[in-house]
């Protein structure tokens, strides 16, 4: 019966207008109520969940869920029913949907959501949906630096390397997975860590697997911009081939500005980086890319793209091309 009248108020959730503001207005005070005397029953949490998720749309529905408990009644639910699936999966859709409003990401860190969302991945590593969506919320909650720390405590940049592994053919998965170590690689030390969990490697993999997802090589090459300012780093992004990642993705996607931009800070920050044998000329990694097509690629985004004043003028400097 619970049920069938959370399904009710689902229904009435999704519609536009005055049903919607009926269900903000009564609805969450009722469903919330409904989550507590029934938190046993996983049927009604994943119902509930998904009813959450679409209430949370609007400010007004975000600000009722907030303050009348429903963070407090998710994380509950998660507690209670680990190894249900698809209630975990709706859990983790609603708390992305909160975490849209940036205060709720700091609430949802404090009440041990990144802990949950983090174990529902690795409990249910074959469920697309439920990977997808706790992926994009773990990159909303990283925005806070209180959470950013307690990400990487709980071995949160493993945690996503092993993610983007699993699912190495989901790009919207893997887009969330990129910003999400960008954010965390805030620091020399935790920049260090990517690097040593095989974040490098992993992110210049997908960037060759999705040469054609302009977002996920905009992405891709903002974050190993961030991963060179160390040079341990420099060398593993070099080992890896990412020069030639980074190359292929100008030459792909010759026509959009915010591409080349990335791809010639990327290759401007490696250039900066000085080699540790000075006595051969291909031990610096931009110099390297003279002998190859790098070089014209740099040069034909600045000819392309007369207004992008930073990068490819940036790169042309440090390979020591004339203009």
């Amino acid at each position: 019966m619970q049920v069938i009248a959370c399904q009710a108020l689902e229904r009435l959730a999704t519609n536009a207008g005055a049903n919607v503001k009926f269900a903000v207005r009564d609805g969450i005070e009722v469903l919330l109520k409904v989550m507590e005397i029934h938190e046993e029953i996983h049927a009604v949490q994943e119902c509930a969940c998904r009813v959450l998720r679409h209430l949370a749309r609007g400010h007004d529905g975000q600000y009722r869920i907030v303050s009348l408990g429903g963070i407090t009644r998710i994380i509950t639910a998660m507690v209670k029913h680990q190894d249900e699936a698809k209630m975990q999966e709706c859990a983790c859709v609603a708390l992305w949907a909160l975490a849209a409003h940036a205060d709720n990401r700091h609430r949802i860190g404090e009440a041990g959501g990144i802990q949950l969302i983090m174990r529902a991945q690795q409990k249910h590593r074959q469920e697309n949906t439920l990977q997808l969506f706790a992926s994009m919320a773990l990159e909303k909650l990283a925005h806070v630096h209180n959470n950013t720390d307690k990400i990487i405590q709980l071995r949160g940049i493993e945690h996503v390397v092993k993610t983007m592994d699993d699912n190495a053919g989901n790009t919207d998965l893997l887009y969330s997975a990129f910003e999400t170590l960008g954010l965390l690689a805030h620091s020399t030390d935790n920049q260090i860590k990517v690097g040593a969990a095989g974040g490098i490697e992993g992110i210049i993999a997908a960037m060759r697997s999705h040469g054609g997802s302009a977002q996920l090589q905009v992405s891709g090459c903002g974050v190993l911009w961030t991963l060179a300012q160390n040079t341990t780093n420099v060398h593993r992004i070099v080992k890896a081939g990412g020069i030639e990642c980074i190359v292929s993705a100008m030459d792909i996607h010759a026509a959009l500005q915010h591409v080349q931009t990335q791809a010639c800070r990327a290759l401007c920050v490696l250039a900066h980086t000085h080699p540790t044998d000075t006595h051969h000329a291909d031990s610096h990694p931009v110099q390297a890319t003279r002998v190859d097509a790098g070089t014209e690629s740099i040069l034909a985004a600045g000819h392309t793209h007369e207004y992008m004043t930073n990068g490819a003028l940036c790169v042309r400097h440090c390979v020591g091309t004339s203009t």
